[in-house]
Formats: C-alpha cells, sequence, structure tokens
C-alpha cells in the first residue's frame, strides 16, 4: 500500500507499458494523460506514438529535441490501493467497481496535481550559480493495472512523470526530481487519505491497520481474504529471506529491491481479463460467501468528524515537539493525515496549514510551534540576563589548595571542573565530561568542599541517573520529575544536573526559572556524544557548540584499563571511526553473527563480570529467555508471577483503538476527567465505532477518547513469567515506598507466597507483587538502558542498520578491560557508526539570522570603503570603470565585490573593459590600485563610506 518510486530509461519504460496495454482490462483501457504539460505540448487522447518520443525527450509532432533523456525518460510513481479495495473490485457488481476505481483515479489525480503545484522543478546556472527553479507544470502518463503477476487483484495506478517540465520562458528543461523521492511517504499519504474519504463517502467503513504508516482497509474484509490474494506479497517476503542468507551484508532496503526483482515472474496473457476475474471470485467464494460479505461492508454510517481539524492540528503539533524542536511542512501534515485517515481533503489540510497562527517559519521549510520557539527564546534571554549575577563560591587559590589536600589525583579536566563550579559568577555552567572521565569523582569533591547538602540538590532526567549520582557523589538527588513536584523549594541552591545531554528545551527552561524564583544557580553535567535527549531540543549541545555559557572540558580517559580499550575510548571520542574498527579488527573483538546461542554462550563465560548490551529490544526478550534457561536448572524453586510490562506504544498509536487490549493496566500520565496523573485503572472494554476504551479506576467506569486524550496516558501489558532463586531482575517503574528505581537491578533470595525477597545494594528488600510487579529479567539490557553502567567485560549485538555513532560510543565506554561486539554486518556497521544523532533548537536558527546579518552588514561596510578609496585615486577612471557584473580581470579581481549594487547605466562590453586595462597599464598606475587594495584587504577598521 505504500507508494513506490523509481527511474526508468527510456527503453524500459516504453517497452514495459507497451507490453501492459490492452492486457489489464476486459475494457481495453490505455494510459492518460494528466499535467500542465499537456496543453502546453496541445497533446489529445494518449497514444503509445507519443509517449514514446516523449520518453526520447523528443516533441511528439515537431522534428525537436525537447530535453536530454538518454539516461532518464522519467519517474515511475506507484499508487497501490490496499488490498481489500482490490478484492471488492474482483466481487462486485461491475457498477460498484466503477464506483471504486473513480475513488482511486480521483485520489491518485488529486494527489499529483498537487505534485506538480508545489514539487515540479528544474535547475539552471545562473552567473556561475546553480540554483533550483519552481516550474508548477508537469507531463504525467497514468496506467491503471488491476492484477498482480500472481493473478492476484491488485489495483494500482503508475504515474509515470516525464524528464521534462517548462521553465517560465517556455524553455523546455530536464525535470530535477530530488523532491519527489525525499517525500515519497508523504504523497503516499494524501493519496490514502484522500482514497480513504472517498471510499467511507460510497459507504464502506475502514480500519486503520497500520497508523505508524497511515494504511487501512475496508472494514469487513477478513484477514483470510487478504492474505488469500497476496500471494505477491507472500512471493516477495520468501525471496527476500533467502537473498538475506546469501546476502548478509545487505542492508534491509535493498534486499526488499532485489527480492521484488528476483521473484517477478512474466505475465501470464494466456488468461485475459474476464477468465483471470472468474477465478478470482471462485477463489474467494471457496474461504467465505461473497454475498454476506458484500452486505457485511457496504452502507455503513458515514459518521461526522471526530476532531476539528485545528485539534488534529494540536495533537500532531504536540506529537513532533515532544521529540523535535523543528519540523517541515510535509513532516507535520503527514503527521495530521494519519490522525486523521478518512475524514478530511487534502486541501482542507492545506488551509488548515496557513491559518495555523502557532506555526512559525524559521527558515526555507523549517517550522516550529509558537510555545518551543518561546521556549529556546526565553533560555537565551534569561542566560544573558544573569550572567556575572552571582557571587562566587570560593576563590580560585582556595580551591586550588582544596584540591592538592584532599584530591591530588584529579586530572587537569577534572580540577578544572571543579573550579568552574565554585568560582563561577552565572547563572548556568557546563561540564562536558567524556564518558569514563570521572565525573561523579569530580562532583563528590564539589559536595566535601560545600560541606552543606541542604544547599546541594543533584537532579537528573532518569531514577537511575540521579540513584548513581547520589551513591557515587554523596550528593541528595531525585529525578526532575520528583523536584518539580515538591510542595515547597530551597532558596540558594546549586543544582547539579547529571546526564544532561538528556534533557529537552522545556525541562531546561523548568528548571531556569525555577532558580531564579530560588536564586539559584545551575551545573550542567553529561556528555554530548551519548544518546540525545528523547524529548524535543538538544540545549546541552547548542548551548556548548554557540559558545553561550561557560564550559569546562573532561576529556581525560579513567575508566578504561588496558591500552586495547584506551584506543577505543580515544577513538570513538574522536570519531575516528576507521581506527576503531581497525582496533577491533586486529584484535578478533568483532565478529559478523547474529547467532544468538553463540552470544550467550560468551556472555555465560564470565556473567559476574560482564555487560550484555543490545540494540533491539526483540534481541534483549529472546537472550534473556535463553540465558535464564541455561542458568535455572532447579525448577522447584522457581515461582510464577505476574508481571507487568510496557506495550511502549508510540505518539501515534495512542491514538487507535486496535492497540489497546481488555485487561491491560492504564497509568495516567496528564489529568483525564477527573483523574490525576499517576491514577492506575484496568481496561474493561474496548469500543471500535467511537475509537475509545473504558477503563475502571478509582472504583468507577471511565470512557477515555482515544482520538483526544490517546497522549496522556501509557499502558501494560499482563504477563505471566517464571521466576527463580538467583534470578537477576531489573526494575521497569519507579517506586517510592520500597526505595525503587526504574533501571536499577537486583537478585531474587527468596519467596513468601506474594512477597519476593530481593538483594539490592547489599540490603534485602519484601516486594509484594499485588503491589508492585514492574520488573523482568536483566542479563540483557538495551544500549539506553546501559547509559551510566560500567562492567568489566561489555559483550555487544549490534543491529548494523540501527548503528550511529552515538550508539557505537555509549557501547564501547560502558567497559574497563574488553569489549566483544557481535553484529549483523560489519561492512554496513562500519558505514553507519559514522552517523551521528541529529536534533535540532530553534536557537541554531536565529543564531545563524544573526551571524549572517552581521556578516553581511560587515561585507557591506568593506564593500563601500573600497569603491570610495578606488574613486578618489582614479578620479575620472573611476567614473569610466563603473561596471554591474563580476571583475575586471584576474589582477583586479578584488577591485568591485559590489556588482550587485551598480545602477543599470554603467554597463558596458567586456572589450572596452581590456581597453580601459590597457590605457591604465600604459599610465602605469595599475600598481596603484593593487597596493591600495591589499592594504584595504588588511585593514578592516575603516569608517562606512557612502559608496557610490
Amino acid at each position: 500500500m505504500m507508494l513506490s518510486i523509481s527511474n526508468m530509461s527510456p527503453e524500459a519504460v516504453a517497452n514495459y507499458h507497451d507490453e501492459d496495454k490492452n492486457y489489464y482490462h476486459e475494457d481495453e483501457l490505455q494510459g492518460k494523460w494528466q499535467g500542465q504539460g499537456v496543453d502546453n505540448l496541445n497533446l489529445r487522447e494518449f497514444n503509445y506514438n507519443d509517449f514514446k518520443r516523449l520518453c526520447n525527450g523528443i516533441h511528439p509532432f515537431e522534428d525537436k529535441v525537447l530535453v536530454d533523456s538518454s539516461k532518464r525518460a522519467g519517474t515511475d510513481l506507484t499508487f497501490s490501493a490496499p488490498k481489500s479495495i482490490s478484492i471488492l473490485i474482483e466481487i462486485s457488481t461491475k457498477e460498484i467497481e466503477k464506483e471504486i476505481r473513480l475513488a482511486h483515479d480521483i485520489a491518485v489525480k488529486n494527489t499529483l496535481s498537487y505534485i506538480e503545484k508545489d514539487y515540479a522543478q528544474t535547475r539552471q546556472q545562473l552567473f556561475g550559480i546553480r540554483e533550483v527553479l519552481n516550474t508548477k507544470n508537469l507531463l504525467i502518463a497514468k496506467f491503471q493495472h488491476d492484477i498482480s503477476r500472481e493473478l492476484d487483484p491488485q489495483l494500482h495506478t503508475h504515474a509515470f512523470i516525464l524528464n521534462l517540465t517548462q521553465k517560465g520562458n517556455s524553455e523546455w528543461r530536464a525535470l530535477h526530481n530530488d523532491l519527489l523521492f525525499k517525500n515519497k511517504q508523504f504523497f503516499g499519504q494524501i493519496y490514502r487519505n484522500e482514497l480513504s474519504l472517498n471510499i467511507r463517502k460510497m459507504g464502506y467503513g475502514i480500519e486503520i491497520t497500520d497508523v505508524k504508516n497511515g494504511f487501512f482497509e475496508v472494514s469487513g474484509i477478513s484477514k483470510k481474504l487478504i492474505n488469500e490474494f497476496s500471494k505477491r506479497t507472500e512471493q516477495v517476503n520468501n525471496s527476500y529471506e533467502e537473498l538475506k542468507r546469501k546476502f548478509p551484508n545487505f542492508n534491509e532496503w535493498k534486499l526488499r529491491e532485489m527480492a521484488k526483482l528476483d521473484s517477478r515472474k512474466s505475465k501470464n496473457k494466456k488468461m485475459n481479463r474476464v477468465e483471470i476475474k472468474k477465478n478470482n471470485l471462485y477463489r474467494a467464494e471457496s474461504i467465505e460467501n461473497v454475498d454476506n460479505v458484500l452486505d457485511s461492508v457496504k452502507f455503513k454510517n458515514f459518521k461526522n468528524k471526530k476532531l476539528t481539524l485545528k485539534q488534529y492540528f494540536d495533537i500532531a503539533k504536540e506529537i513532533l515537539t515532544n521529540k523535535e524542536s523543528v519540523f517541515t511542512k510535509e513532516l507535520l501534515l503527514r503527521e495530521v493525515m494519519k490522525l486523521s485517515i478518512g475524514e478530511y481533503r487534502l486541501d482542507d489540510y492545506l488551509e488548515e496549514f496557513t491559518k495555523d497562527k502557532e506555526l512559525i517559519k524559521l527558515d526555507k521549510n523549517v517550522y516550529s510551534t509558537l510555545e518551543i520557539v518561546n521556549i529556546e527564546k526565553e533560555i537565551l534571554k534569561k542566560i544573558e540576563l544573569y550572567k556575572n549575577s552571582f557571587n562566587s563560591i570560593s576563590s580560585e587559590n582556595q580551591l586550588s589548595s582544596f584540591i592538592e589536600r584532599n584530591f591530588s589525583k584529579m586530572t587537569k579536566g577534572q580540577k578544572t571542573s571543579f573550579i568552574n563550579i565554585l568560582n563561577n559568577n552565572d547563572l548556568i555552567c557546563t561540564i562536558q565530561g567524556d564518558a569514563g572521565s570521572g565525573k561523579t569523582y569530580m562532583l563528590r569533591a564539589v559536595e566535601k568542599f560545600i560541606n552543606d547538602k541542604s544547599s546541594i540538590q543533584g537532579l537528573s532526567f532518569t531514577a537511575k541517573a540521579s540513584y548513581e549520582l547520589e551513591k557515587e557523589s554523596n550528593i541528595t538527588s531525585s529525578t526532575l520529575n520528583t523536584f518539580f513536584n515538591q510542595k515547597e523549594f530551597k532558596n540558594n541552591q546549586i543544582y547539579i544536573v547529571d546526564e544532561a545531554s538528556m534533557l529537552g528545551s522545556k525541562q531546561i527552561k523548568a528548571l531556569i526559572d525555577k532558580a531564579i524564583e530560588t536564586n539559584s544557580r545551575i551545573v550542567l553535567v553529561g556528555d554530548i556524544k551519548q544518546f540525545q535527549p528523547i524529548t524535543a531540543g538538544a540545549i546541552f549541545e547548542q548551548l556548548q557548540k554557540e559558545g553561550l555559557i561557560k564550559t569546562s572540558y573532561m576529556n581525560e580517559t579513567i575508566r578504561a584499563n588496558t591500552i586495547i580499550m584506551k584506543s577505543l575510548y580515544s577513538d570513538v571520542k574522536s570519531k575516528n571511526i576507521e581506527s576503531a574498527f581497525k582496533t577491533l579488527e586486529s584484535n578478533s573483538l568483532i565478529i559478523e553473527s547474529n547467532n544468538l546461542d553463540e552470544i550467550k554462550n560468551e556472555y555465560l563465560k564470565d556473567l559476574n563480570h560482564s555487560l550484555l548490551i543490545v540494540s533491539k529490544n526483540t534481541d534483549r526478550i529472546i537472550l534473556n529467555n535463553l540465558i535464564r534457561n541455561s542458568l535455572i536448572q532447579n525448577k522447584s524453586k522457581s515461582r510464577l508471577i505476574y508481571t507487568r510490562e510496557s506495550t511502549n506504544l508510540n505518539e501515534l498509536e495512542k491514538h487507535f483503538y486496535r492497540y489497546y487490549k481488555e485487561n491491560q493496566t492504564v497509568i495516567i500520565n496528564k489529568g483525564i476527567k477527573g483523574l490525576k496523573a499517576g491514577t492506575q485503572g484496568i481496561i474493561k472494554s474496548i469500543d471500535s465505532n467511537s475509537n475509545s476504551i473504558l477503563i475502571y479506576a478509582n472504583e468507577k467506569n471511565i470512557i477515555i477518547d482515544l482520538k483526544k486524550d490517546g497522549q496522556k496516558i501509557s499502558t501494560y501489558e499482563n504477563l505471566k513469567k517464571e521466576f527463580a532463586i538467583n534470578e537477576k531482575i531489573i526494575f521497569t517503574k519507579n517506586n517510592k515506598e520500597i526505595n525503587i528505581k526504574n533501571g536499577q537491578t537486583a537478585k531474587i533470595i527468596g519467596f513468601n507466597k506474594n512477597i519476593v525477597y530481593v538483594e539490592k545494594d547489599n540490603n534485602i528488600i519484601s516486594i509484594d507483587t499485588n503491589e508492585y510487579n514492574y520488573f523482568d529479567y536483566s542479563y540483557a539490557i538495551t544500549d539506553y538502558k546501559s547509559q551510566g553502567q560500567t562492567s568489566e567485560k561489555v559483550i555487544i549485538l549490534t543491529d548494523a542498520d540501527r548503528a550511529n555513532t552515538n550508539s557505537l560510543y555509549v557501547q564501547i565506554t560502558r567497559a574497563k578491560k574488553e569489549v566483544k561486539i557481535f553484529t549483523n554486518s560489519i561492512d554496513r556497521l562500519k558505514i553507519n557508526a559514522v552517523k551521528s544523532q541529529a536534533k535540532s533548537t530553534t536557537i541554531e536558527y536565529f543564531r545563524t539570522k544573526v551571524i549572517e546579518e552581521k556578516n553581511q552588514n560587515e561585507g557591506l561596510h568593506y564593500e563601500q570603503v573600497t569603491r570610495k578609496s578606488i574613486i578618489s585615486i582614479l578620479g575620472e577612471y573611476g567614473e569610466k570603470l563603473r561596471v554591474k557584473f563580476g571583475t575586471i580581470s584576474n589582477d583586479i579581481k578584488n577591485f568591485i565585490r559590489g556588482k550587485k549594487y551598480l545602477s543599470e547605466e554603467f554597463k558596458v562590453d567586456i572589450r572596452k573593459n581590456r581597453y580601459r586595462i590597457n590605457e591604465l597599464r600604459k599610465e602605469k598606475e595599475l600598481n596603484v590600485v593593487r597596493n591600495l587594495i591589499d592594504n584595504l584587504n588588511k585593514d578592516k577598521s575603516l569608517e562606512i563610506g557612502q559608496g557610490y
């Protein structure tokens, strides 16, 4: 159902469509033209001769070459209808079949019209600069097909966009199609939304089958029928699995493209379209009564729209800005469309986009919300406002003496950071501490120097990180959420924020406000090389990059204990990935294998001193089961316990009923209908018609409208799992009453009915599983969970296609003595490991604009001074030599820099310029000009002149 896109040569496209004509339809339907290019070329009815000429870049009626299409005839966009719609065509009457085809045709036509209006481009070269030009016209040949190569029903249209478009001056140019490939998912979503609305207006119900990709099917068409008529999909999947075994180093996308080609059969032209339809009808009847199917799908009530467009836009903006500060127009519209499939037209979405006053345009196709812009502007404003507003806690000499007496083994980076914290006058300072550089040891020194626990507060994004901060530095610590939820706040504090790279803009802004309110100061401690924040904004990194706050650096490696590990730390820190892989390969520390039994055995060699890190949650689950099955021999000492495991729904899935199940546990994250944050309930029933769930909480039934409030809840699956004595477990949810933090680990030491006794940090804790059952096996953990942990040996199972610089850095720097990496492809891992995670803020756009304006002003100043000074020396020659374009010659290329400021009346041709240059040479005044420009290049302190 996804939109596919590919370039095609003239030979390939002409032959392909010529073979298909009159084959797919009993009515012998042929191609159709669409686009402004039809009128521009005076095309009428579609015919293959015209099509073939245009594929070769030749005018259809004249012996004239329009463009060079020798390498690319055009770009094929294939719009495929959901399988349920294709099945309806096969089993319905002729009249209904035509209606469905029309619904598909209109959806394709509307999508292509929008593409033509906003994404038709060519390139041109002006004054040596290559630029992209919007043309707003395309020529498109459409071919509708309705069966697959396996003769399964599959309604789809090949929209072939020819490699030509017309500039405003009527010149035909080759099409620049980068935006077509870049936005193919967006175009596919437009088509699906248009089609779903058309289908609903015909009286059919729709069901969202995959909200992440924006897929739907017609309600009432069973999974059995869909599977029966999906032979081509099955064929491609089988081919993919076979190719995956043959070529383990190829990435998934490439393998799937190969699978499509490898499994493609020649079209069976022995059967005509009538016979094919008859056979498909027979296949359908063998599974279900067709008349009953048609009765069950037709004439569903066309319900009113669930939410207004503004409400959908607000939800979509919240989803996007929960993760990123900035986004594109296409990304926002696609998100809105996936939330509202079958409810609105494209024009409705575009109109709402233009009138949304909360959207702020930062740059060409770069947007943010007014809320995020104000938050990040306010951060900058207050950082600047509160510079030098505090007295330093101690003098540098006193601090240095304290270090010598108490922490003489500190590295240079630790000393500098210690002094930065306590001898700082600003509201905020930052510590950029590389992995394993001894950040918490340095903070222990800060705590000891202050010697007043009431005046220093440790904070972190996660409970596990706050726990480790307090344990290692002796600073009383909590999560940011716990901190903000307290009723009273102390004045004159130092807020030490650990793992600050995980904080987004909203958290930083809230912390700054609280610090100003309480006359406190903030110390941000973190590592920009580790994982970026889950929430919007890379503020910690951006503040360092822009030099907006005082930053000290801790880059000495303390954790690594061997020469090899020190070398690996150094390489991954400096992003010298090639050198890191040389070290790994030369020491047999990386293996191309995803054999989970082999990885399990490696871990069991020394499980007490090993940390097993995986990049995929599915691998974590399988490895945990494999390892515990090898370890747990005495089943009599095991217990079956109901645990709760997060369903990990993404922000879109939370809004659709199909992702919920009865008896799941629901936790309210934001207040809904009188239910406070933290309230726990159980799903009693699910209503597909109203897209809502009924939960029982606080001794009453509450209906939650998922479209409106889905983002305010989290759900947990209730699973029955076996646990044994000596089992290693990890807690997955905080609990204040028994002092458990999400991410902490423990060992089971006993059972008593519903009570589980665990050993955690040399303390024994009893857990009533009727009250708290958020825990799981902890032999393998994800790389995100591993951040902040260390071990003598680290074993890594990394998916090459998910890898990046940040993940490799985190994985390797958990190890003290040894690391061993298992991966499905070393070659692909090398390629992806050089790519860093990217997070944007609005700050970088505002700062960039300020710098650009400053540079422009400085450039204008320099150009004005240069022009005035040269004219004053050359006198009448200066008057004659004023020209609009470029430089006069290589010898005096800096003579004129302000060509765009010169008046049209002083245009002269090149020959006159050369003649005047010769005059200058004869009069030996050229050296004066050269010397003058050289002096000006060295001296930029001149006052602004009036120029010309």
